[in-house]
C-alpha cells in the first residue's frame, strides 16, 4: 500500500505542473526505483530468485536481475555472493554496460518528449 501511495503522490505532483523539468526526471528516476524495488522485492518474497545450493552458473535472468538490482542499489548479499562465486565478471560487465545505455537513452527521450511537448 505504501508503494502505490508513494507513485501516486510523485505523480500527482509531478502531472500539477509544480515541478520543473529537473524535478520531474528526478521523480520519474524515483518511480522508476519504486517500481523495480516492489517488483525485485515481490519476486525476492515468492522465491522466484532461489538458487539451489550447486555450482551452476546463474542464468541470464538471474545475471540480468543482479544488474538491475545493483544499479538500483537494491541487491541481496545472498545474490551478490551468488553473483561473485559462480558468475564470470565479463557477462556483468557487459549486462552492466548494456544496461546503463539502454537507462541513459530513455531518460534521454523522455527529456526530448517533455521538452518537445513543452515547446522548448
Amino acid at each position: 500500500m505504501a508503494f502505490c501511495q508513494l507513485t501516486s503522490l510523485l505523480l500527482t505532483r509531478h502531472l500539477r505542473g509544480q515541478a520543473s523539468l529537473l524535478q520531474g526526471v528526478v521523480a520519474f528516476t524515483d518511480i522508476a526505483r519504486c517500481i523495480v524495488y516492489a517488483c525485485l522485492t515481490h519476486i525476492r518474497d515468492e522465491g522466484f530468485m532461489d538458487d539451489p545450493v550447486d555450482n551452476k552458473p546463474p542464468t541470464l535472468w538471474q545475471m540480468l536481475h543482479s544488474v538491475v538490482a545493483a544499479a538500483f542499489g537494491v541487491q541481496s548479499g545472498k545474490n551478490r555472493a551468488r553473483d561473485f562465486t559462480h558468475g564470470k565478471p565479463s557477462h556483468f560487465v557487459i549486462l552492466g554496460i548494456l544496461f546503463t545505455a539502454v537507462f541513459a537513452l530513455s531518460l534521454f527521450g523522455i527529456v526530448k518528449l517533455v521538452l518537445m511537448l513543452a515547446g522548448i
